[in-house]
């Protein structure tokens, strides 16, 4: 379960990419019916927000739980024309007394990363791209819109910086309750001999919120389902 979100993403549009657009971010919270399968059957819940902090910083969050376990990450960041830049992400697992926290501090300036695992830091890639596991899937969900087939992401995993590859493999429509969605499908390219599959759905329509998502490793199985969002401004206020 420490793998619960973070991983993710696949879809598919056989078409040349398109030029990119820049990125206008919409506020939302989207609630989530989760399954987790770890020898046993646990039914839990997942709320994912984006809202603004105030004129150039957003935040992304996701909290889930189920039954004894829990999971919050959270990331900040700004835009900057059709990228993300990454600023802060905190991540917190809870299972029964036992708890894990990471946190990841992205200093542009200095064009350094510091982690809790690597206080003192290390360089940013040259291109100065880089993203915690939440804010990558921002940039995904633009990317993927934007008609892109292979997707590489420079992404901070524990104390190091990993490459994050995701393909763009379909389309498919979904059905929630009485509305439909337009998805795009994404997955995780972890090499052919990984035994982790990670996929996303994508509505097409709302930006960056996901439809759903299914994560399997070694027969055990973990998946978000979407119940119910809200977007806009208003979202906020109504909470």
């Amino acid at each position: 379960m420490h793998r619960l979100t973070g991983y993710l993403l696949l879809l598919g549009s056989l078409m040349l990419p398109c030029a990119a657009s820049a990125i206008e971010p919409t506020p939302f919270r989207a609630y989530y019916a989760a399954e987790f399968e770890q020898g046993l059957a646990l039914h839990g819940e997942a709320v994912r927000e984006l809202k603004q902090l105030d004129d150039h910083r957003w935040q992304l969050s996701l909290n889930a739980s189920a039954f004894i376990a829990s999971i919050k990450e959270s990331s900040r960041f700004t835009v900057d024309g059709e990228r993300i830049q990454s600023l802060e992400y905190h991540y917190q697992r809870k299972v029964l007394t036992k708890q894990r926290r990471h946190q990841v501090t992205f200093d542009r300036q200095a064009r350094t990363i510091a982690t809790d695992k690597v206080p003192r830091g290390w360089p940013m890639p040259a291109d100065g791209i880089s993203f915690d596991k939440l804010s990558h899937q921002l940039q995904l969900w633009q990317d993927a819109v934007d008609g892109q087939q292979e997707m590489h992401y420079s992404v901070v995993d524990g104390d190091h910086l990993s490459d994050y590859h995701y393909r763009t493999i379909g389309e498919e429509s979904l059905t929630i309750g009485a509305q439909q969605f337009s998805t795009l499908v994404v997955e995780r390219d972890r090499g052919d001999d990984s035994k982790r599959q990670t996929r996303i759905w994508f509505s097409r329509e709302h930006p960056y919120l996901i439809v759903k998502l299914s994560q399997t490793e070694e027969g055990k199985r973990y998946e978000i389902l979407l119940d119910r969002f809200e977007y806009g401004p208003e979202t906020a206020s109504r909470r």
